[in-house]
């Protein structure tokens, strides 16, 4: 967690050290923001563990890697979706929602490149 000028933000490790997603832009209760952190640590954790398997994989371990990244990155378009929803909006494809961030200031269109580039991959792995 980091604050710039009093506010809030997390670090995203993706695409670079300087992407940053800013957490005061809606006002939550701390049952939503423990969701949000599960989530967070689930994305996180399986970025982790494809990251320990992307080496020398068998069968078996290739098809984890895949899982892994697929449900990493399908969460993560929930919690952008939870966020759309959190700021009284309604979610949409997931295009459009990372899109939202974007005009809406929550994300930078770089983060927003490498959000549409996940969800490509996402619909290559689901088929």
């Amino acid at each position: 967690m980091h604050t710039l000028f009093g506010t809030r933000f997390i670090s995203i490790g993706y695409p670079s050290r300087n992407t940053l997603i800013n957490m005061d832009c809606v006002a939550m209760d701390q049952i939503r923001k423990t969701r949000y952190k599960t989530k967070m640590r689930y994305v996180i954790d399986s970025f982790l563990l494809a990251e320990n398997l992307i080496h020398n994989p068998d069968e078996i371990e290739e098809r984890a890697l895949y899982y892994c990244l697929f449900t990493a990155i399908e969460s993560t378009m929930d919690l952008i979706a939870m966020l759309i929803k959190d700021k009284g909006n309604i979610p949409m494809g997931d295009e459009y929602n990372i899109e939202y961030l974007v005009k809406d200031g929550i994300a930078s269109a770089e983060l927003a490149l490498h959000l549409k580039s996940c969800n490509c991959l996402r619909n290559v792995l689901v088929h």
